[in-house]
C-alpha cells in the first residue's frame, strides 16, 4: 500500500465523518427548531380541546353551581372573596 492511497484513504474518512457529523447537527438543530414551532401549536390544540369537552364544561359548571351557593351563604365580609373567586373561575 502506497502512502498516496493510505493518505487518501486517511482523508476519505475524515471528509465522511465530518460530513456525517455536519448532518447529524442539521437533524438535530432542525428537529429542535421544528419542536420550538410545533409544540407550541399542540399544547393549544389540546388545551382548545380540553376546554370544549364535555368533562370539563360539566366540573365547571358543578363549581360555579358550588360557588353560586356558598356565595348565598357567605356573610357579608366573605362574600366579595366568594364573588371574586366565582369571577376568576367563570
Amino acid at each position: 500500500m502506497s502512502d498516496d492511497s493510505f493518505l487518501d484513504s486517511i482523508r476519505f474518512s475524515v471528509t465522511a465523518a465530518l460530513s456525517l457529523l455536519a448532518f447529524v447537527t442539521i437533524l438535530v438543530g432542525g428537529g429542535y427548531y421544528m419542536y420550538r414551532w410545533a409544540a407550541p401549536k399542540y399544547e393549544e390544540a389540546q388545551r382548545e380541546t380540553y376546554e370544549q369537552s364535555r368533562q370539563h364544561v360539566e366540573g365547571t359548571v358543578e363549581d360555579l353551581m358550588r360557588y353560586r351557593v356558598k356565595y348565598q351563604e357567605a356573610d357579608s365580609t366573605h362574600k366579595d372573596a366568594v364573588r371574586k373567586l366565582i369571577l376568576r373561575r367563570a
